[in-house]
């Protein structure tokens, strides 16, 4: 027993005081520590059971659970924010009566009113309610809380957006105090990262499921060019990974300019692909108007709704996403999906994946168009194949039964076809090569053609062959054009005129032998008809006199086509060398005006003449005399009395052009095409009264392309005759 009034306790007092205070401070301490350490520990089984699990019910169910242990806590609830409904969902509920009635209950943000659940919507922080304040809510949400001496409402915030709340409520009045809250916001704020760590990982995975369905969808679109069979295989695909009731797809019909069913999934698909939509007509054909996407939640508030569909198909639609299906910025066709599963709403995510979808789609309805197209340009393709080669066995059937050869040669000089003739014409079966006709043909090709590139040429042609063997062809070269006048090649077609060329010769001296036979006794007759008619011989009476006239007139037509027989003769066989010389043709002309000048008076005509002071000419002077004189003989022959000739003469392209022009009855057209040909005369009332050969026309064509030059008539019935030639320079 302690005295505590005796001197010695008095004087240990303040040592024992010291060491009670000291003690009381110890004590003290302790248990704030163990307190803490109790806390840390709640803290940290908390954050290592969160770690744990990605499925967000996992975390309510982890977060209720580490809550009901803590002191003090009689009842706790986790509400869930719905972003799509803007509803508050109740997710987890400890302590309720009636947990199995409460499980999953769900109130929207509007529906809330005043509740102090609002102002922690609206104010993002926890709040702290007593008993007044709970018996006032609790009037109007029961269901809030269960019975409770004191409330706190923590906030579950991820980067200032509002995930859901946590309600704790405690049977003692005023439990949560500064330190207590502070440790339900680390609760809410581990809550929150936890969700987000879930949502993330969700996103990565819905990622990888988005990434893979493209993938799986890409390989369906190009493994087969069957359109029906894709576009099914997507849109079934699709319905599975958007989680739908059904999709459809609707193409362009162009020509029509309007939607039509290619896909149409589900029981009554048959029937939908009965219905076609005009552009702006329900939400498919809106979709395909503004060729952006739709997304309809609830399609009997939405006006564009096409109810037809439904009402035939007893289909019943609720929710429809619409997204365009283009090419090239170009509309093609319109995707749907419709109804999300379990009455879940479409999101923008959706929208987007959609239409990812249906970009692939896009490719392989452009892969079948083009795959069609390419068929078309196939079978178009053969069919002109067809067609050439069948025209091209015909021409050759035809070229190969022509007597004449056929060479054609393309624009390298290489020849491309030999018909048979042209084989047997140039004397080689296989190697042509072999033959000296085919060198010296294609040598003369490559220089008139491919060096010239003339249009169309006729020549004749002289070949040597093997030692002193020599032949004449007839040849034609045409030049072969494409539909942009780009020259292909050519044709050359040939006569073997050899044997036609020999009998000519033949002829030609035979003519030649019998002209000059019969010119000497006719140059005979003729000087002693005319020494009778002076009167040499003796005195003649008046019937003799005519007798010998008319045997000289005859003796003189026979002597001149004898000549003209001499002179077609000699030109067609060559021995008349041209004698060429430079003069001025305007002289030349003159004189032979004057040269016909008495006989176009014997006929009252009027001969006048129009040309240039000086035509220079490189020609044989005597044989354009020939050819002029010949022409205006013949216009004053073929003109009636008084009639009117003219002759002009011009330069025209660097050529000498004459024209003898008469006002004669003209030539029939049938017949001006013979008129240059041997022994022809027009059959009209003029010619027959008019003697001659047939020959000069003939004679002066011979003489004028010897020069170079070229030779032609124009003429109409009753009006006239225009002869004219050419010159070079």
């Amino acid at each position: 027993k302690i005295d505590v009034l005796s001197p010695a306790f008095l004087v240990r007092f303040p040592f024992f005081f010291i060491i009670a205070l000291v003690s009381s401070f110890l004590a003290e301490d302790a248990s704030v520590q163990r307190e803490h350490l109790k806390k840390t520990g709640f803290l940290l089984d908390l954050i290592q059971s969160l770690s744990s699990t990605i499925n967000s019910n996992k975390i309510f169910e982890i977060v209720i659970d580490k809550i009901s242990k803590m002191e003090d806590v009689d009842s706790c609830s986790v509400f869930k924010v719905d972003d799509a409904k803007n509803n508050f969902v109740l997710k987890y509920l400890w302590g309720a009566k009636d947990i199995n009635g409460l499980s999953g209950f769900s109130i929207s943000v509007p529906d809330i009113g005043d509740s102090v659940n609002l102002k922690v919507i609206q104010e993002m922080k926890p709040i702290v309610l007593g008993a007044d304040e709970i018996d006032k809510d609790r009037l109007k949400f029961p269901y809030f809380w269960p019975d409770s001496a004191s409330q706190a409402i923590v906030p579950i915030l991820s980067k200032s957006i509002l995930l859901g709340t946590i309600n704790i409520g405690s049977s003692r009045i005023d439990s949560f105090d500064e330190e207590g809250i502070e440790i339900l916001n680390i609760v809410a704020n581990q809550t929150a990262s936890a969700l987000e760590n879930a949502r993330l990982f969700k996103d990565i995975g819905q990622n990888a499921m988005e990434l893979s369905s493209l993938s799986d969808i890409s390989k369906v679109v190009n493994s087969t060019l069957d359109l029906k069979e894709v576009l099914n295989s997507v849109m079934k695909m699709t319905s599975k990974v958007l989680e739908v009731e059904v999709c459809s797809l609707l193409l362009l019909d162009e020509a029509a300019n309007e939607l039509v069913f290619e896909v149409a999934l589900g029981d009554k698909g048959n029937v939908v692909k009965e219905f076609r939509l005009k552009m702006g007509e329900g939400i498919a054909g809106w979709v395909a108007e503004k060729g952006e996407p739709l997304l309809v939640q609830d399609v009997k508030a939405d006006g564009r709704f096409y109810k037809k569909v439904d009402e035939k198909s007893q289909f019943i639609t609720k929710s429809i996403l619409a997204v365009p299906m283009k090419s090239k910025g170009r509309l093609i066709g319109v995707a749907e999906a419709i109804n999300k599963l379990e009455d879940k709403e479409f999101s923008e995510r959706d929208v987007e994946f959609f239409n990812a979808i249906v970009n692939q789609a896009a490719i392989a309805v452009e892969n079948a168009k083009l795959y069609r197209s390419m068929g078309d340009k196939v079978a178009e393709t053969e069919r002109l194949n067809k067609m050439l080669y069948d025209e091209k066995s015909k021409i050759e059937s035809i070229l190969n039964s022509m007597a004449a050869g056929v060479v054609v040669m393309d624009t390298t000089g290489a020849i491309v076809f030999t018909n048979n003739s042209a084989i047997e014409i140039l004397s080689y079966e296989e190697n042509p090569e072999e033959s000296r006709y085919y060198k010296n043909l294609m040598q003369l090709l490559k220089n008139s053609v491919l060096g010239k590139m003339a249009v169309q040429k006729s020549e004749k042609m002289v070949l040597e062959g093997a030692g002193k063997d020599v032949k004449v062809f007839n040849t034609k070269i045409s030049l072969i054009k494409g539909l942009d006048e780009i020259a292909l090649g050519a044709v050359c077609v040939l006569e073997d005129i050899s044997e036609i060329e020999k009998l000519s010769e033949l002829k030609s001296d035979f003519v030649s032998q019998v002209s000059h036979e019969l010119r000497t006794p006719l140059t005979s007759v003729k000087g002693a008809t005319k020494l009778i008619l002076r009167g040499s011989t003796g005195t003649i009476n008046e019937k003799q006199t005519k007798l010998l006239k008319i045997m000289s007139e005859d003796t003189d037509r026979l002597i001149n086509l004898i000549n003209d027989l001499l002179d077609i003769s000699k030109l067609e066989s060559g021995k008349i060398k041209m004698k060429k010389e430079d003069f001025d043709l305007s002289d030349v002309l003159h004189q032979c005006v004057e040269t016909v000048q008495s006989l176009a008076k014997d006929k009252n005509h009027k001969v006048s003449e129009k040309f240039n002071s000086s035509l220079k000419v490189n020609a044989d002077k005597d044989r354009i005399k020939q050819v002029v004189i010949n022409l205006l003989s013949n216009a004053i022959k073929f003109t009636p009395s008084e009639g009117q000739i003219e002759i002009f003469a011009r330069q025209v392209n660097g050529l000498s052009e004459v024209c003898v022009k008469d006002s004669g009855m003209g030539v029939p057209k049938e017949f001006l095409t013979k008129l240059f040909e041997k022994f022809q005369r027009a059959d009209n009332s003029m010619t027959a009264e008019v003697q001659g050969t047939g020959l000069g026309l003939a004679i002066c064509k011979k003489i004028v392309e010897d020069h170079g030059g070229k030779i032609w008539v124009e003429s109409e019935i009753d009006k006239g005759s225009s002869f004219f030639f050419t010159l070079p320079g």
